[in-house]
Parts: C-alpha cells; sequence; structure tokens
C-alpha cells in the first residue's frame, strides 16, 4: 500500500518517502482490515500542498482490498489510513 501512495503521490509531482510508523487493527460490523499510520517525508513545494489536499478524496485502487479512509495531519507530517482487506481472501 505504501508503495501504491509513493507511486500516486510521483504521478502528482511529488517525491515522498513514507515509512510504516504503528498499524492497528480494525473491525466494523461488515468490513475488517487495519488503521495504518505512515510517516511522510517529502521537500515542500506546491505539488506537495496539492497531492495532500487532494489526497482524502483520491480514488487508488489496490486490487481486491480498499483504501476506506485517508487523513492527512500535518504535525509531524504523516498519513492514517484505513485499509479495509477482501473478506474473500484476506
Amino acid at each position: 500500500m505504501a508503495r501504491t501512495l509513493v507511486a500516486h503521490a510521483a504521478r502528482a509531482g511529488c517525491m515522498v518517502r513514507l515509512t510504516v510508523a504503528m498499524v492497528e487493527p480494525w473491525c466494523s460490523a461488515t468490513f475488517c482490515g487495519s488503521v495504518i499510520t505512515l510517516t511522510l517525508d517529502a521537500p515542500p513545494g506546491p505539488a506537495l500542498t496539492r497531492w495532500l489536499a487532494a489526497l482524502p478524496e483520491a480514488d487508488i485502487p489496490l486490487g481486491r482490498d480498499l483504501i476506506a479512509d485517508i487523513a492527512v495531519e500535518t504535525e509531524p507530517c504523516r498519513l492514517r489510513v484505513l485499509l479495509c482487506q477482501d473478506g474473500a481472501n484476506g
């Protein structure tokens, strides 16, 4: 998932490095998955600002899994990603 987000950023003109800081199990009544906290390291600039602003609404395909939500936190700069896993294969 981090590689997919890095590639998504590159297509938007941003060179970013994402590091997994924490993975927490998550379940609802219908889905199971994880909340993944990623630290973000990137040079500042307009492309990064635009990418981060658009990221929560972005449709980022991951095969059979689903990024249900992405929250951008600025201090420190990190992403919190809700990843729902494919129930048939997970």
